[in-house]
């Protein structure tokens, strides 16, 4: 079902924003030609379901290169000209039998590893499942063709056979042969002692002077005609049968070709099949390594958020630095930065030159195109993007020397396209504009005023914005709100790029202040100084103050956001001691109502004992220690035998003192001060507040007065 418009996106745009790069980068990960015609099949799907089921196998298999458990695609040859040639009835040659062995061979090993990714791939295992695991004609090819490509006797029973027998006959013509020549060399006739072989028959070398003292039948002479190669008439018949059971041979290896051929030919629709699967294994394989290696992942398409990505990193820029790395070389990072239109139609980003606005333009458009082409992309969770129906920009240097174009002619020739490209496709969904260095390279009054009345055109025609600029005006613009939103790129405290860029904020140029890093004299920066406008010093100077108030709020906001962490992780470890310490007040009671038990027990043997005593008629001594330990026993076990929340309230309190909590029974707080109706109380490193009403009188100690005896 198609749920999605198909998108606009030029080669020019394709070039500049860094697309066509990704797809060279993706097909040079692919071994095979499917992969790569894969890659290139429906590269902006227009069904969503088909663009959610490519990101999904992306991911799966970015997973699959992090364990390093991926497949290898080197075995899976195009052996489809062979294939279609089997079909046609030509008996292939061995080597192109081999490719088709060595093809299913390896199809089918993909489908064993693919099989092995379970549940961590349940996409990609489906379809390592619907290639055929079958290798029986891999298996006969590979034991009947050797590497060099020559059958193997074992290829049938009768050519082994047949090639015995011609063994056997060479074997019986070389042992005549040797005869022969110690006869006719004896007789000096002869050129040399060694036999050779000529049209597939043996001959000697004969001077030619005497060739007639040869009976047999010349083959071939020497380019000087000084030596013959004649057939002794003693091998004819020899010669013949070896020529025959040759002949037989042949037609066997030929039968053996020709029934391996039909298989292929049978073969052919599974395996034309099998390949192409292959073909998107790898495809995905191709786009999970580009994820795995870039930190990607997949960016929601969402109509509601046009854009919103964010610690984007520009993905051919993460991509180099991951070869580098790979390379064993240092990098610098990729600097991940926060893109949004928020409710505004148009970014504007402005800052210094070198300062990293074309990066962040540019990487706001090629993940938007990653996007849609189901490819993900190193951003941070929640990002997301339109389902864009066309992807327009203008970027770098447009001059022309064919064209007579100048930079700024060539620049509204772009913007002429990129007008007519937002009219021919808003009707059909969002459409992206990215405008690099707008009408730059002009008066800069009347650039910016034509700046400002296309951005505005381009807001009412429906078109979602990112453009950078050097120009006042169109930073004022943004900052008055409504359609359009500023961002800004910055330089370090030194004068470097940070490349970071920073939303809802107006950046400085700072030519002056490039001009004096590049060494340009003061003198000349002096005079410039001199010459601005005050309104311009007035602007420039506001929206440095603006800078500097905005910066020292983030780094309050940023301090703000750390006490709150800690203070949230404080907090953690309070809970975290106070179920600790409600644990142990459980535990502390179990082991109570325990002593308890055996109080009482003990209770019962001390009666059991003086009712014995009494009946073996003790003395008054004994008799009044007995009851003596009947009371103690009894006044203790009234003390266990309370509920720790019947006990009573404390009369006073008073630091240093120890008393139970009532939600806390049977764990022992120490008093640390006394606040009117409020009382804190620690236990080792914790610390509590809690009402006077909330305290009890602690447990007394089990082992007091316990064995004792009165006398």
């Amino acid at each position: 079902m198609v749920d999605l418009q198909s998108l606009h996106l030029s080669e020019r745009a394709a070039r500049d924003l860094g697309f066509a790069e990704v797809q060279r980068v993706l097909s040079s990960l692919c071994a095979t030609p499917f992969g790569r015609e894969a890659l290139q099949d429906e590269v902006f799907p227009r069904s969503l379901a088909l663009l959610g089921e490519r990101g999904q196998e992306a991911m799966e298999a970015a997973l699959a290169v992090e364990r390093r458990v991926a497949p290898d695609f080197g075995a899976v040859r195009d052996i489809r000209p062979a294939l279609v040639a089997a079909r046609k009835g030509t008996v292939l040659g061995t080597l192109d039998l081999l490719d088709v062995a060595r093809t299913q061979d390896g199809l089918g090993r993909l489908h064993d590893v693919m099989g092995f990714q379970g549940v961590a791939a349940p996409r990609l295992s489906a379809l390592g499942r619907s290639i055929a695991e079958d290798r029986r004609f891999a298996k006969r090819v590979l034991r009947s063709i050797d590497e060099q490509g020559q059958l193997a006797d074992d290829a049938s029973p009768e050519l082994g056979a047949l090639r015995q027998k011609v063994r056997a006959l060479r074997v019986e013509a070389q042992a005549r042969l040797g005869a022969l020549i110690r006869e006719y060399d004896d007789a000096g006739v002869l050129r040399d002692r060694n036999f050779t072989v000529r049209n597939d028959r043996y001959v000697l070398p004969v001077k030619s002077e005497f060739q007639a003292r040869v009976d047999g039948i010349v083959h071939d002479a020497s380019q000087t005609h000084q030596t013959v190669f004649v057939e002794p008439r003693a091998l004819l018949q020899i010669g013949n049968s070896i020529k025959i059971a040759g002949a037989e041979v042949e037609q066997e290896e030929q039968r053996i070709l020709a029934e391996l051929s039909a298989e292929v030919a049978e073969l052919a629709p599974r395996l034309s099949s099998d390949l192409a699967h292959a073909g998107h294994i790898e495809a995905a394989f191709a786009r999970g390594a580009f994820a795995a290696r870039t930190g990607g992942r997949l960016v929601e398409l969402s109509t509601d958020v046009p854009l919103a990505l964010r610690k984007a990193r520009h993905p051919l820029l993460a991509w180099r630095k991951s070869e580098t790395e790979r390379a064993g070389q240092a990098s610098p990072a990729v600097v991940g930065n926060d893109i949004s239109l928020g409710r505004a139609r148009a970014l504007v980003v402005s800052g210094p030159n070198a300062g990293g606005k074309t990066v962040a333009l540019k990487t706001a458009g090629l993940i938007a195109l990653l996007a849609r082409a189901g490819i993900p992309a190193p951003v941070a969770e929640d990002s997301s993007v339109a389902p864009f129906a066309a992807v327009a920009c203008v970027i770098g240097d447009a001059q022309s020397l064919e064209g007579a174009l100048s930079s700024f002619s060539g620049h509204l020739v772009l913007l002429r396209e990129v007008l007519a490209e937002v009219d021919e496709h808003r009707q059909r969904g969002p459409v992206l504009c990215l405008l690099d260095e707008l009408l730059a390279g002009t008066d800069p009054g009347q650039g910016a005023a034509l700046g400002q009345a296309l951005l505005e055109h381009l807001v009412e025609q429906g078109a979602f914005v990112v453009a950078t600029t050097h120009y006042e005006r169109l930073k004022a613009l943004a900052m008055a709100g409504g359609s359009f939103r500023n961002a800004s790129v910055a330089l370090d405290p030194a004068g470097r790029p940070t490349f970071h860029l920073a939303l809802d904020q107006a950046g400085t140029s700072n030519a002056l202040d490039a001009a004096r890093r590049y060494g340009l004299p003061d003198k000349v920066i002096a005079r410039a100084d001199a010459l601005q406008s005050p309104d311009d010093k007035e602007f420039s100077g506001m929206l440095r103050a603006l800078s500097e108030e905005r910066a020292a709020l983030a780094e309050r906001l940023r301090d703000a956001e750390q006490a709150k962490a800690m203070l949230a992780a404080n907090a953690e470890g309070l809970e975290r001691r106070i179920a600790e310490v409600t644990a142990e007040g459980q535990r502390l009671r179990r082991e109570g109502l325990r002593a308890f038990a055996e109080e009482l027990a003990a209770a019962r043997r001390e009666v059991a004992k003086a009712i014995e005593a009494t009946k073996a008629g003790a003395d008054a001594r004994t008799l009044n220690a007995i009851s003596h330990g009947l009371q103690e026993l009894e006044q203790r076990a009234h003390v266990e035998a309370r509920s720790p929340f019947e006990r009573a309230r404390p009369s006073s309190v008073a630091v240093g003192e120890a008393v139970e909590v009532e939600s806390l029974p049977g764990t022992r707080l120490v008093v640390l001060e006394v606040d009117g109706d409020d009382v804190v109380l620690s236990r080792g490193a914790v610390k509590m507040r809690v009402k006077k009403d909330a305290l009890r009188t602690p447990t007394p100690d089990k082992g007091s007065g316990r064995g004792k005896k009165k006398s």
